[in-house]
């Protein structure tokens, strides 16, 4: 086990909140206005939700994100 496996809970909590830092660092783009496009982000859908980021982290990362 590693410790992001270990602390994935704890990591969740953290990062649901910190949205702006997140987007910060894993949004890939940004619109017209220069806020972040959610759709270029591996976060979409799960930053605002603790447990679905808890699911998030414990999954297997895939190769094109």
């Amino acid at each position: 086990m590693t410790n992001a496996e270990k602390y994935t809970p704890q990591i969740a909590k953290i990062l649901g909140n910190m949205i702006a830092v997140m987007c910060l660092y894993f949004a890939k783009d940004t619109d017209d206005y220069g806020g972040f496009l959610c759709s270029t982000c591996p976060l979409n859908g799960v930053c605002y939700d603790v447990n679905k980021l808890e699911n998030f982290l414990g999954q297997e990362a895939r190769e094109d994100d």
